[in-house]
This record gives C-alpha cells, structure tokens and sequence, in this order.
C-alpha cells in the first residue's frame, strides 16, 4: 500500500458499486441468507430446551449437525453443481461462457430454503417431534453456502477488474445486517408467532431470489450497460 494513502478514502471507494445490479442481489442473498441462519441459532435454545423437549444444553447443540450438513451440500451446489451446468451451458453455447448461467440453479436453494423455513416455524408452533426442527435448520443452512457462493462467483465473473472491491463490500454490508438481526428476531417471534414470522421469512427469501430472473434475463445487456460506469472512487 502507498504510504500517503488516505485510509478514509480506501474504506469509502467500494460503496460506490451498491449501483451495479447484480452487487444489490447478491447482497441481498447473502445478507437474507446469513440472517436467517442466525435467527434459529438465536432461537433453538428457547424452543428445545423449554417443554416439551426439555432438552439438556450439550444435547441441544446437536441442531448444529443438520446446519453443517447443510452448509456442505449448499457448498457442493452452489460450487461444483454450478460451475459443471455453467460449463455444460457453454458448450451448448458454441463455447461462450455467460455469466447469468450461474444464477438458473438458485431455484435449487429458494425451494429448499422455503421448505426449511415452514418446517422449522410449524414445527416449533405446533409443537412437532424434534426432526421437523432438525430437517428445517438443516435446509434453510443450505441457503447459507449455495446462495453466497452462486452469486458472488457471478459478480467476479461480471466485474472481475473490482472484483475484490466488491467482495468487501458484499461481506461487510450483510454482516450488518445479520447483526441487526440478532436484536430484533426475538421480539418478531414472541409477537407475531413462529409461523407468521417464519412464513414471511420463506417470502421474502423467494422474493429476492426472483430478482435473480430478470439478471438472468437481461444480464447481459445490463453488463455492456454497466461495463462503462466509471463510479468507484
């Protein structure tokens, strides 16, 4: 680094490229991803070692097993399974590789995090046997990996000349907001209930990743767009 650096200026030059289209949705993946993750690891300790679990706090920890096992195959899908349908599409392409490609997969993730989502909420509401809880951490876990990893490599992939600028930028906004979330999960539950709070989590996660369809869509043309953007300070 240059010694006559201004650190100011250094931390202000990403905030410039929230504008890019697919910076915002990745964010917001991201971001949505992590905070939901959080809120049932808040969360499991009030619901499994209160009746009728009665769960002592080392057997409690075990919900941490479905949430690793998540996070491996949300890796594996939003990584591997990706890159091989990206490559795949290239080839049917003539060669061409298009970024957008990355994003057709995050129907995978949406449904499943939209599954984990009701199973966990119903479960604690209706009091289900522990799996239910166990299988709604786990797929809403997925999320956590397949979401960040599909879309942040489709960002470097659009804007590789700012890419690590762009990377701190997306990883500093959403622990933001995954930290705003620690305050204010508790009290959504305990007044609008679990189903009702876990029902609008599992909409407005789909709702983000709908964004993805335009992006997909239009992508291309929004790159050519924004390739001559000249914004980072």
């Amino acid at each position: 680094m240059p010694k006559d650096t201004n650190l100011f200026v250094l931390f202000m030059r990403p905030l410039p490229l929230m504008v890019y289209p697919a910076v915002i949705f990745a964010f917001l993946g991201y971001a949505v991803s992590l905070a939901w993750v959080v809120a049932i690891n808040i969360l499991n300790s009030f619901v499994l070692q209160a009746p009728p679990y009665n769960w002592k706090p080392d057997i409690n920890g075990l919900i941490n097993i479905p949430g690793l096992l998540g996070n491996l195959i949300g890796a594996w899908l939003g990584g591997w399974l990706v890159d091989r349908y990206s490559d795949w599409r290239s080839k049917k392409n003539a060669g061409i590789f298009q970024p957008e490609t990355r994003l057709h997969l995050l129907i995978i993730p949406g449904l499943i995090v939209l599954a984990g989502c009701l199973a966990f909420g119903y479960g604690v509401a209706e009091q289900l046997n522990w799996t239910s809880l166990f299988f709604g951490y786990g797929m809403v876990a997925v999320g956590l990996t397949a979401v960040p990893v599909a879309t942040m490599t489709y960002v470097s992939d659009c804007y590789l000349p700012v890419n690590a600028d762009v990377l701190m930028l997306i990883n500093g906004l959403k622990n933001i907001v995954a930290f705003g979330f620690l305050y204010g999960v508790v009290p959504w539950v305990t007044e609008a209930g679990y189903v009702d709070a876990y029902g609008t989590q599992a909409g407005v996660y789909v709702l983000i990743l709908l964004f993805g369809i335009p992006l997909a869509i239009f992508g291309q043309r929004l790159r050519h767009i924004t390739a001559t953007w000249r914004i980072i300070l």
